[in-house]
């Protein structure tokens, strides 16, 4: 990535809780968020890391763009997408995936029909510059 990154670690329970039976623990994951801004464009990229041998495939991976208003970035803004290397773009959809809201919205971005990994690297680039504080994934 161009520029200097700016690189955020942390750690975060986060689980897809539809595959999973009640009572079971599903594991979590590591994510690590890495920012990079070069000319015009922000470049975001997660690493998702399994934290055991019972944690499970993500499935899909969720960002929502929608914590500054007007000044949010939306699905249109992803110039660039690949998750593990693999390029993504045609696999992203605005929306919040199936927690039965049924909310369409371009600032619910959904990276869909993710592999089987240990280890996601889903990286997306948009065409301005946003600062750290305007993405939550989920």
């Amino acid at each position: 990535m161009a520029g200097g990154p700016l690189a955020a670690k942390r750690e975060s329970p986060i689980t897809d809780t539809t595959a999973v039976q009640r009572g079971q623990n599903p594991g979590s994951y590591d994510v690590d968020l890495q920012l990079s801004q070069a000319g015009k464009s922000t470049t975001w990229r997660y690493t998702i890391t399994k934290t055991t041998d019972r944690t499970k495939d993500l499935g899909h991976f969720i960002v929502n763009f929608a914590n500054c208003g007007d000044q949010s970035p939306t699905i249109a803004d992803i110039v660039s997408a690949t998750v593990n290397g693999v390029e993504w773009l045609d696999q992203i959809a605005a929306s919040e995936g199936n927690t039965g809201c049924d909310v369409d919205s371009a600032n619910f971005v959904k990276f869909d029909n993710l592999p089987a990994a240990d280890t996601y690297v889903i990286e997306f680039t948009l065409d301005g510059i946003y600062p750290r504080w305007t993405l939550q994934a989920g």
